[in-house]
């Protein structure tokens, strides 16, 4: 223990004794592990905001459907709703796809029948009104701000909805406007209905029917049914899923690169550092110092650097982020003010970081590899040259 302890002592005198080269290496590890932490706190944020866009907006993070209706889109073959798929849990929609014809213009839309309280507990569409109620009266229909603006809807007027039933023959209905939302796109604003299942399935249907009918099941956790396909937001939405795996690519390239350059841009001073101790490494040798013992005393000088530029880079990386959570990094500026969309959702123009595990794992490889690998590489050059010249 005695020894250890005197050799950490001897380890901490030579750091300080080179001052400069210990403070420039320091400085480079802190900068770009608090740079690194904050990027990927803030793409992990923007990550995650845009999945919940994703899944607030329609699709819920899984979705169990109809054979039909998975593999091919077809409304034309609902299946009742038994205590089975009840026991499931979500929110159990009808799908149906219609079109209004105005003065204004014409538009397809996708009309979703639902039991407004079990939607409200999978989706966060229904929270989101700027005028009226979410489906309180069973005959109104709530549609999308942007809609109501191309049409020139105001809370009840009456919309004619143009669709086919499931014998294919055209029919068109009048629906009260009960509710306007706003929310996540102007192209989901534009193109998504809501009725109550009730109603949606006295359009469809010619003949009534006895129960509830759906074509899928909307749910916050994983599900199984062997009647039904289960789909995650990834696969409703593959647009999405190929835009955040390219930004975590490029994320991920982005980190490699950083990583490269700091170890270049210390290699030099470490490897300065410990030539000039190639004198004293010679005479350890010539009083009988292993070379096992002499890396021990390096490398316990480079996991004292570890552990100054990790806590440090913590510290700093601490402050940023309790400043980033409270105020966000807004990115409106970027594309003059105007929203972006991308796969018919809105990226979120601020920014809230997150941070996990994933990242303190990503933080002590990144130091590993920048002071841990290039102090290992030059420690034994430095070795081998004082032993030779013995």
């Amino acid at each position: 223990m005695n020894k250890f302890l005197y050799l950490i002592t001897l380890a901490s005198k030579q750091i300080l004794r080179h001052k400069v080269r210990s403070l420039f290496i320091l400085s480079s590890i802190i900068l770009s592990l608090t740079v690194s932490l904050t990027i990927i706190s803030l793409f992990e944020g923007m990550f995650t905001q845009i999945q919940k866009a994703v899944t607030d907006t329609n699709t819920g993070t899984y979705q169990l459907q109809e054979k039909n209706y998975a593999e091919y889109g077809d409304p034309t073959s609902p299946i009742k709703l038994t205590d089975e798929f009840l026991a499931l849990g979500g929110s159990a929609e009808l799908v149906l796809e219609g079109n209004i014809v105005q003065p204004e213009g014409s538009a397809s839309l996708v009309v979703l029948g639902v039991n407004p309280t079990k939607n409200l507990d999978v989706i966060d569409l229904g929270h989101n009104l700027i005028e009226g109620e979410f489906l309180q009266e069973p005959e109104g229909v709530v549609i999308g701000e942007d809609l109501a603006l191309k049409f020139k809807f105001n809370l009840g007027d009456d919309l004619l909805l143009n669709y086919q039933d499931e014998d294919g023959s055209l029919r068109s209905e009048l629906l009260p406007i009960t509710g306007i939302y706003r929310f996540n796109s102007s192209s989901f604003q534009k193109t998504y209905i809501y009725v109550t299942t009730k109603k949606l399935q006295e359009l469809f249907f010619t003949q009534e029917r006895d129960g509830f009918y759906f074509h899928r099941i909307v749910l916050k956790e994983k599900a199984e049914s062997p009647e039904l396909v289960l789909k995650s937001w990834r696969d409703i939405n593959p647009e999405m899923n190929v835009v955040i795996n390219f930004n975590k690519g490029l994320l991920n390239f982005f980190i490699v690169i950083i990583a490269i350059t700091v170890a270049l841009s210390i290699f030099n001073p470490i490897r300065m550092l410990l030539e000039e101790r190639v004198f004293e490494f010679k005479m350890m040798n010539t009083i009988g110092v292993s070379k096992i013992h002499m890396l021990i005393l390096g490398m316990i000088e480079s996991v004292i650097m570890m552990i100054i530029s990790l806590s440090s880079s913590f510290v700093l990386f601490g402050m940023i982020l309790m400043f980033l959570q409270k105020k966000g990094l807004d990115l409106s500026g970027m594309n003059n003010g105007k929203v972006i969309e991308r796969a018919g959702i809105e990226l979120p123009s601020i920014i809230y970081p997150i941070w996990n595990e994933k990242q303190f794992i990503q933080a002590i490889i990144f130091v590993l590899l920048t002071i841990g690998l290039t102090y290992l590489y030059s420690l034994n050059q430095v070795i081998k040259k004082s032993r030779g010249a013995q």
